[in-house]
């Protein structure tokens, strides 16, 4: 068990990582297509392909991640609010409406890629690749996203003892 939990926050910390290198390599693209533009009159039209991809990419394939991280945008007033059963009761809730989306996407997703592949489509105007190869990230990031979900689920329902805290302490911990 310790050593499948070793691997999972290597993953994590790998895909944070990955992040972080995708938008800094988007800074700098944005920063040097203004100086081509600007200084040379030119537009490196591809810079703003590359860097469409780096952005679907990293949001897409970290999304699982900072569901448990807590580093996603939530709107959290409710859950901080309440105690007990309750909070147990609308996070469990929350989760399995993530579920059910992150399938969704992934269902839907892989349904588009096939059709990318059967349909031989290539990307954009500046690099011709098959477009599928851009969009995969999206069936595989919400897959990553069910994964994650459910174990926040489950963590929830069997695991998670914040319902026989008192609420000073969920909300201390909230903070």
């Amino acid at each position: 068990m310790r050593l499948l939990r070793n691997k999972v926050e290597a993953f994590e910390k790998f895909m944070l990582r990955f992040v972080g290198v995708c938008v800094a390599v988007v800074a700098i693209l944005v920063v040097a297509d203004i100086v081509s533009r600007a200084i040379l009159k030119v537009s490196l039209g591809w810079f703003q392909t590359l860097d469409q991809w780096l952005v679907l990419g990293s949001s897409f394939l970290v999304v699982g991640v900072l569901l448990k991280t807590g580093d996603h945008t939530n709107i959290n007033i409710l859950p901080n609010r309440l105690s007990g059963v309750a909070r147990k009761v609308i996070m469990s809730f929350n989760y399995a409406m993530v579920i059910i989306f992150g399938v969704y996407c992934t269902w839907s997703g892989v349904l588009f890629v096939k059709h990318l592949i059967k349909a031989r489509i290539t990307q954009m105007l500046y690099v011709h690749i098959p477009f599928w190869t851009v969009n995969v990230v999206v069936p595989v990031g919400m897959s990553i996203l069910v994964v994650y979900a459910g174990g926040m689920l489950a963590n929830t329902l069997f695991f998670d003892t914040s319902h026989k805290e008192g609420k000073e302490q969920i909300l201390r911990r909230s903070r």
